[in-house]
């Protein structure tokens, strides 16, 4: 089941790809999209610190191979976070 931020509205990532047919692989190597993961992440999970979540994205990035399919990668940070200490 698709994790609701994979299912919120990805349009301005999408235009900011260099290459659109990138667009459903996630680099974790890029500043502006783990800034762009960060934000849609702390939209809806205020409870999250952001240093928490950067810390999933960076693990996860490390743990997945590129090209990182963006859904599994979504659902391998959101897993993370749900495991981390909250505040």
């Amino acid at each position: 089941m698709p994790h609701w931020v994979q299912t919120s509205d990805w349009s301005d990532y999408d235009s900011r790809k260099i290459a659109y047919d990138d667009r459903f692989n996630f680099s974790s190597e890029e500043s502006w999209e783990v800034d762009y993961l960060v934000n849609k992440i702390r939209n809806f999970n205020r409870d999250k610190p952001e240093a928490a979540i950067r810390q999933a994205i960076e693990s996860c990035g490390k743990e997945i191979r590129s090209p990182r399919s963006r859904s599994v990668f979504i659902m391998a940070v959101m897993e993370k976070i749900k495991g981390s200490v909250t505040n």
